[in-house]
């Protein structure tokens, strides 16, 4: 009942077309994913979204995660700031939980239909293209796993990921490890 809150019900479109569909209609000028069953960290937002206004420069910010078990028990801690090992193109930000400018999305054309899992990898290779993003190394989310989590299906998430690699030509390959990432310290 909230005036800034909209529910929409509908039935199983897909991730990346419900992605779209929310993308389209959202207002603000930041928008974040937050799957069913993961769980940002109460000061999350506030801090992302002050690293953002402290940094116009950088339109996107991702922070590392605790990722829990079925019953919410923290079980590790992805931490995200060693990219002077890995190039920003091999470590893309978690497809949830990650604020970016809403403008900046839709300027990369929203999420791509055409792939059913792996949101954050086609994005990820459009967005950094184009913009600078940083993280903050705090975990500031609860990613939990569960049986039935989509990420669980390895065969179907490589398969994905080789499509969306595919569909980047060589040329942007080389692009994306010159682009900026600033890793923050918490």
């Amino acid at each position: 009942e909230h005036p800034k809150v909209k529910c929409v019900f509908q039935s199983n479109k897909g991730l990346n077309r419900t992605n779209n569909i929310a993308l389209n209609m959202a207002r603000g000028e930041y928008i974040m994913r937050l799957d069913a069953d993961d769980v940002l960290d109460i000061n999350a937002l506030a801090i992302m979204n002050n690293y953002l206004l402290r940094h116009p420069e950088v339109q996107l910010v991702f922070p590392d995660y605790y990722v829990t078990d079925k019953n919410g028990d923290v079980v590790d801690i992805v931490r995200r700031n060693k990219f002077e090992e890995l190039t920003i193109y091999d470590h893309p930000a978690h497809g949830a939980c990650t604020l970016v400018n809403r403008e900046c999305l839709l300027d990369i054309g929203g999420y791509d239909e055409d792939f059913r899992c792996q949101d954050g990898w086609d994005f990820w290779i459009k967005f950094i293209r184009k913009y600078n993003v940083a993280n903050i190394n705090l975990p500031l989310f609860y990613y939990r796993q569960h049986g039935t989590n989509l990420t669980r299906d390895e065969s179907r998430l490589i398969e994905t990921r080789q499509k969306i690699l595919s569909k980047h030509s060589e040329g942007a390959k080389r692009q994306l490890r010159t682009t900026a990432i600033i890793p923050v310290r918490g």
